[in-house]
């Protein structure tokens, strides 16, 4: 039995316990999983597929008590590393309400970075 390379990122984004966000040039969500609603205490369509990064972080700081200059300061660092060629696609990995990771990283399922 073949499983498609569709298939096996569904699943990985349903049963990895992990908060992941994948996010295009442009900026929109591409991929979110059910456990970043979770971890963040969101509802289910606060940030949904297509929804904007700046969205993401807003709702997020909001959870955990960012100021507005904390997100806009956060959403800039995104864009520098955009521009310098290393968040074209992008995922962020929310491990934690407290604590979370940023993995930038070229990503071979999205082709691009």
């Amino acid at each position: 039995m073949s499983v498609s390379a569709a298939e096996q990122l569904a699943l990985v984004m349903e049963h990895v316990r992990h908060g992941i966000v994948i996010y295009d040039r442009d900026e929109r969500i591409l991929l979110i999983n059910q456990y970043v609603s979770r971890i963040f205490g969101l509802s289910d369509s606060a940030v949904t597929a297509g929804s904007s990064l700046a969205d993401y972080l807003h709702h997020v700081g909001n959870a955990v008590g960012w100021s507005d200059v904390r997100k806009a300061t956060i959403l800039d660092n995104h864009r520098q590393w955009a521009r310098e060629g290393c968040g074209a696609s992008s995922i962020i990995i929310s491990m934690t309400v407290m604590c979370w990771k940023l993995l930038i990283t070229r990503n071979p399922i999205l082709g691009r970075c």
